[in-house]
């Protein structure tokens, strides 16, 4: 639990914001690329762009912990990853909930 918790933490400045709103858009409600760019006014390409880098550093940040790696890549995938994680990463980062102490089984 304790290495979940830091590696949220990493991803909450890993993660740049417009890549996390991005990200939400696409795997959460589900937007086509023209609606999201519609809706954030930037161009239908730096839609595609913002999915990848905010995949990428998801990605990097879990390569850094290859124990989590495995669990989370190989067994939820992109869209997996993206649906578990982007909500606990804006709640770190929102509100600045950094896990200290993960409790009686860290």
């Amino acid at each position: 639990m304790k290495e979940v918790g830091e590696l949220l933490t990493e991803l909450s400045f890993a993660v740049k914001k417009e890549y996390r709103i991005v990200l939400r858009d696409y795997y959460f409600d589900e937007l086509s690329h023209k609606e999201i760019a519609r809706k954030h006014q930037i161009a239908v390409g730096s839609v595609g762009v913002y999915i990848q880098r905010g995949l990428s550093a998801l990605r990097s940040a879990i390569s850094k912990r290859p124990k989590l790696e495995k669990e989370f890549l190989e067994v939820l995938g992109d869209s997996g990853v993206v649906r578990v994680l982007l909500p606990l990463i804006s709640a770190v980062q929102l509100g600045g909930w950094i896990i200290k102490h993960a409790g009686p089984f860290s």
